[in-house]
């Protein structure tokens, strides 16, 4: 089976949504390599495909561009056009509006723009609905991160449920365990002392941190626990922790 895989995302920044796709892709070249692999890239190869790409793992297509907007409605569909696959795949972000295809599988992480926009710059609400839209009329399969999501899915979009399949978020291998070797001083750099749970996110309202917070301080099986919130300054961080 010919796979293509859009990783373009990955160029721009990287965030939950872009480490979702790293992952994915890495864990199906790595556990399915029965299959022959394209993978579309911006600029650059990401340094997490540079081994798999040395050893003949996949084949790749970087292409160039500046504009966001430019590249991903135009420079985007224009390449997809030039390789023929069996499935062609987006894990990032929705399909360009210019590209259609029976054998497309979109992932929709969630359905925030839709239901709990408010803060965000409208322009960038209406974007996110087109591509959902689009990706509603243009999907065979559509992937998402939790059954909740799924649900929301189905219920505003009307999409099949069957049409709607679950892969959840997996822990990078960024978290793993470190030791007092390898990260000396933190604790005492963070004041973090013993047993800690951690959320890290952009600091936003749309976080609901809040919730997170008051939730938090009911949990009185949890005393002697830390709670360690983490993550860059998004719009309104003050708002966001109640202050």
């Amino acid at each position: 089976m010919r796979i293509l895989i859009d990783m373009t995302a990955v160029f721009d920044h990287l965030t939950g949504v872009e480490r979702f796709a790293i992952n994915i892709a890495e864990n199906l070249i790595r556990q399915h390599g029965e299959h022959e692999y394209t993978l579309l890239f911006k600029n650059e190869v990401h340094p997490a495909f540079r081994g798999l790409l040395a050893d003949g793992r996949f084949r790749c297509d970087v292409l160039k561009g500046t504009n966001k907007l430019l590249f991903n409605q135009w420079v985007l569909p224009r390449a997809l056009l030039r390789h023929e696959a069996d499935v062609y795949f987006f894990p990032a972000f929705c399909a360009p509006w210019l590209f259609r295809s029976s054998a497309t599988v979109n992932t929709i992480h969630d359905m925030s723009d839709f239901e709990c926009f408010e803060g965000k710059a409208f322009l960038k609400v209406l974007y996110s609905r087109l591509g959902i839209l689009h990706a509603k009329r243009c999907s065979k399969k559509i992937v998402t991160v939790s059954e909740f999501s799924k649900g929301r899915i189905r219920d505003l979009l009307g999409v099949p449920e069957e049409s709607i399949h679950v892969v959840y978020n997996g822990v990078s291998a960024a978290f793993d365990a470190q030791t007092a070797d390898d990260a000396p001083g933190w604790r005492e750099r963070y004041g973090i002392a013993g047993d800690y749970l951690l959320s890290v996110c952009t600091i936003e309202p749309r976080k609901n941190l809040r919730l997170l917070v008051d939730t938090f301080r009911r949990m009185r099986p949890l005393d002697g626990v830390q709670l360690v919130l983490c993550g860059r300054m998004g719009w309104n961080p003050s708002a966001s922790l109640g202050r």
